[in-house]
C-alpha cells in the first residue's frame, strides 16, 4: 500500500541511490526525491515540503551530511536519519549534536530502514 510520504534521499553514490530508491518504493514509499549534495538538498528543501530526509554523511560538494543536518534542524521541522559508514569517535560526536531520529550503518539493512522510517514518522 502506497504511503503519501515525501522522502528526500541525500546520497552521492549512484548505485546506493538506485538500491535505496528501489527498496523505498518496495516498502510503499513511492515519493522519493534525490539530492546528490548538501547544496542540492537545501534547494530541494526550500522548494518542497518533505516528511523525512535520509542523509549520507560523506557527500559531493562543500557541505557534508552533518552540516546539512544542522541546517535542517535550524530551518525545517523535518526528521532525518543518517545513512553512513562513518562511525569513528569524532564523527559520532558531531552526529550526536544534531539529534537524528536514527543512524543506520552501511550497507543498509532494509528491514532496519523500514522500522526506523516508521518510528521517525
Amino acid at each position: 500500500m502506497a504511503k503519501n510520504i515525501n522522502i528526500l534521499l541525500v546520497e552521492d553514490e549512484p548505485l546506493i541511490v538506485k538500491d535505496l530508491k528501489y527498496s523505498l518504493n518496495q516498502m510503499g514509499f513511492p515519493w522519493v526525491e534525490i539530492a546528490h549534495s548538501g547544496e542540492a538538498a537545501i534547494i530541494a528543501l526550500k522548494n518542497k515540503q518533505f516528511d523525512l530526509v535520509l542523509v549520507d554523511i560523506v557527500l559531493a560538494g562543500k557541505m557534508d551530511g552533518i552540516q546539512l543536518a544542522e541546517y535542517i534542524s535550524k530551518n525545517h521541522n523535518t526528521p532525518f536519519i543518517y545513512l553512513t559508514s562513518q562511525t569513528d569517535e569524532k564523527t559520532m560526536s558531531r552526529i550526536k549534536k544534531t539529534f537524528p531520529k536514527a543512524i543506520l550503518q552501511k550497507p543498509i539493512d532494509t528491514n532496519q530502514l523500514y522500522v526506523n522510517i516508521e518510528l521517525s514518522l
